[in-house]
């Protein structure tokens, strides 16, 4: 294993394109939220938002503050001018496992883990909750590349043993019909000793809001009075 992260890998299906990180130039006080799926993303993404503007609620709209740049919703160069017009400390979404993202040394990454079967419970509830037009939609994009997102099942059992045991790439393992929530983990557990990569685990902000606010805040390098740090744990709570 290289000192660090090399990208040897393409992810590419219905939902996401690791290749869309090509057109991203990075800020020296970017933040990079990553996550499989279903592992507190809109949660920290909250958390930063009150860490950034000091206030409960965001002044616009998570996506347009905070996009998901590996995402096949926009096309990238609208994602990209919305990012450069930002002038706020700026933090970043991506459910890209490191072995297929671009690497940065000068930003700062929090990756956010969580239980596999809490993460398995909440995709089952998410992929009901897409229309079969949404997904139509997903498919038959123009320049859609890679595995397709099936319609789901009626029955999870089934889905469960499926989601364990079957890739939707060849080099994993398991996360059908999606990609690979242990693998993902796994990418960026592998680099944990590099110090612009922080880990944030789902049951430590559930046990320790506080505790857990305060040591992303001084690994963002934010100074904290009792006022703001009230204000953030107000915007914390909120998102949970």
């Amino acid at each position: 294993m290289s000192k660090l992260p090399i990208r040897t890998r393409t992810y590419q299906n219905a939902v996401m394109n690791s290749q869309r990180w090509d057109h991203f130039t990075p800020r020296d006080d970017d933040i990079i939220i990553t996550t499989s799926y279903k592992a507190g993303t809109t949660w920290m993404q909250g958390i930063c938002a009150a860490l950034v503007f000091q206030q409960p609620q965001p002044p616009l709209p998570q996506d347009e503050l905070s996009p998901w740049i590996d995402a096949n919703f926009a096309p990238i160069d609208e994602v990209i001018a919305r990012l450069d017009e930002l002038t706020h400390r700026r933090y970043i979404k991506t459910h890209c496992p490191l072995d297929g993202a671009r690497y940065y040394n000068n930003v700062k990454y929090i990756f956010v883990g969580r239980d596999g079967r809490d993460v398995f419970a909440s995709m089952w509830n998410h992929w009901h909750n897409m229309t079969q037009q949404f997904i139509d939609k997903l498919n038959n994009a123009p320049d859609r590349k890679g595995p397709t997102i099936p319609y789901p099942p009626e029955h999870s059992e089934a889905a469960f043993d499926e989601w364990l045991t079957r890739g939707s790439f060849d080099w994993e393992q398991d996360g059908y019909p999606f990609w690979s929530h242990f693998h993902h983990a796994q990418t960026w557990w592998n680099y944990r000793h590099l110090n612009n990569i922080l880990f944030v685990h789902f049951s430590d902000l559930s046990r320790d809001l506080d505790g857990e606010m305060r040591r992303i805040s001084a690994y963002w390098g934010f100074q904290l009075t009792k006022t703001s740090g009230r204000i953030c744990c107000m915007g914390f709570r909120s998102l949970r």
